[in-house]
């Protein structure tokens, strides 16, 4: 029998910008070590802080965060871990951390999250707000504790309506997303009673087939979107051919334009935090 012998395993490499010559611990990301400060990850993280504390004995007589023996970063990507160690050791306006794209500061806000780097996920944090999607937002909300993001967040996925209404990232808990089309259907529900009581008042045509064409569209969209079709509305011709409308004249451009001004986006918002509070039992976003 042949013996099936595997490949050799790598040898850790030093990082070239963190391996600093009066480091005295050295830590090992996947194959990648950084001869770093106790005292600088022990001011800025509560877990290396109590690690340390704990380990003090160990390390004193040269047991652990040596690089014959690093202390190993489990589960911790080493690019994201070397990028999080440039914040710390660099100003954060200087080239290098200026250069790192908005994925590359979602993985240190994931890592700084995990190992309690508590200031650096809010400078990140609030780095990122303006910068990711609204999915994105709400997943990392859930899985980085970001409880100012959450419910805004959601309010806005709800929003979008039909936008990007296929949720293909799995990072978002599926009850979540349960969440989501429960608040966008009560929102359908809301828009379409509001329709038709303005219809009542007289805002909006009582004609049936306008109310009915404006029926089709503004419960589904977003407020963006549907104000675009109201812009270009044109008269319905209910009889299948070239009729213009029982309304006539008596529809005015105005009167279209204001069918569902801003002015109700307010009521919209109490429905959607009326479904929030009733799911507050939801899940976590899936790691």
């Amino acid at each position: 029998m042949t013996d099936v012998i595997g490949p050799a395993p790598m040898t850790p490499e030093r990082h070239e910008a963190l391996w600093y010559g009066d480091g005295n611990v050295v830590l090992q990301a996947e194959n990648t070590l950084y001869n770093v400060h106790r005292s600088v990850l022990s001011r800025e993280s509560k877990l290396f802080e109590d690690m340390f504390a704990l380990g003090q004995q160990n390390a004193q007589n040269g047991e652990e965060g040596t690089s014959t023996s690093p202390i190993p970063m489990l589960d911790v990507p080493a690019e994201a871990f070397a990028n999080l160690l440039l914040i710390l050791y660099r100003p954060w306006g200087s080239k290098l951390i200026a250069s790192l794209s908005d994925e590359q500061f979602v993985g240190i806000l994931r890592v700084a999250h995990r190992l309690l780097f508590e200031e650096i996920c809010t400078i990140v944090a609030d780095y990122l707000v303006s910068r990711l999607s609204a999915e994105r937002r709400l997943e990392l909300s859930f899985t980085c504790g970001l409880d100012a993001w959450r419910y805004a967040a959601f309010e806005e996925v709800v929003l979008q309506m039909t936008t990007n209404s296929q949720h293909t990232d799995t990072s978002i808990a599926p009850a979540l997303w349960s969440l989501v089309w429960k608040a966008r259907l009560a929102v359908s529900r809301h828009r379409s009673a509001t329709l038709r009581y303005r219809a009542t008042l007289g805002v909006v045509s009582g004609c049936v087939h306008v109310l009915a064409s404006l029926q089709e569209f503004i419960p589904y969209l977003s407020r963006t979107e549907f104000t675009a079709k109201l812009t270009d509305f044109t008269l319905p011709t209910p009889t299948g051919g070239n009729t213009r409308c029982c309304a006539g004249t008596r529809i005015t451009g105005l009167m279209v334009v204001n069918a569902y001004p801003e002015i109700l986006d307010g009521e919209e918002k109490r429905t959607i935090r009326e479904v929030w509070e009733e799911g507050r039992g939801i899940p976590p976003a899936q790691g």
